[in-house]
């Protein structure tokens, strides 16, 4: 078994058919809550770690981007 508790996907219009209504979304729903900060900043992604009760030793953030591994460390 794996050592993670939460799995965080990101789908930014390259691993999904539906990842453009995802990301639309998303950055939406960040926006609204005054996150408008882009990627690599922690923001947002600590942010679902805290709505999802978990901490990053549990978390295995999953991006296709090269912006997404920088953000990951």
């Amino acid at each position: 078994m794996l050592p993670y508790r939460t799995m965080l996907f990101d789908f930014d219009y390259t691993l999904g058919d539906s990842s453009r209504g995802i990301g639309a979304s998303v950055n939406a729903a960040l926006t609204a809550l005054n996150y408008p900060v882009p990627k690599p900043d922690l923001q947002g992604i600590h942010l679902a770690m805290w709505r999802l009760e978990s901490i990053p030793e549990t978390t295995l953030y999953v991006g296709d981007s090269v912006v997404d591994a920088l953000a990951a460390h």
